[in-house]
């Protein structure tokens, strides 16, 4: 029976990930993963989602058995948030983690609006609307440098 820290560690290597690489991802440091990796603990739910989330799994996927039955008393569709989770969801979380790598704070306010803050303290109030155009030209940009840089290298056979 496999921990759940064996699991973090199992569906880390299938992605042939680092724990530094995971750790930026799920918005941790990386002596956090190799803790739960190590067994020392045992990540939160939310982080759970997260690392679910990079894995492309169930949240239940990383569980061990003890913890699987305990969670079977609840509804699982509210567990197993990845595949219910659309693809623009995926990409807003990735990109709000990017952005913190920036140094900027996003935070959600009351009124369907985000508040996001730079570097310098000075903060900015974006619709939601906003914030998904700047995501998806954020997206076309990585993907036009990352095409560009590919065409510009050598193919391995």
């Amino acid at each position: 029976m496999a921990t759940i820290g064996e699991n973090i560690k199992y569906f880390r290597k299938q992605k042939k990930m680092t724990q530094k690489e995971l750790a930026t991802l799920v918005g941790v440091n990386e002596v956090t993963i190799r803790s739960y990796e190590l067994g020392k603990y045992n990540p939160k739910i939310n982080i759970l989602t997260r690392l679910s989330i990079a894995f492309d799994c169930k949240v239940t996927d990383l569980m061990d058995e003890e913890k699987k039955k305990y969670y079977r008393m609840f509804d699982e569709s509210k567990i197993n948030v990845t595949h219910s989770i659309s693809t623009d969801r995926k990409r807003e979380l990735l990109f709000t983690e990017l952005f913190k790598t920036l140094n900027y704070q996003i935070q959600k306010s009351d009124n369907q609006e985000l508040i996001i803050t730079d570097d310098q303290g000075v903060s900015f109030s974006v619709s939601k609307n906003t914030f998904a155009e700047i995501i998806n030209r954020c997206n076309k940009d990585i993907k036009y440098n990352l095409d560009k840089f590919l065409k510009d290298s050598r193919i391995i056979k």
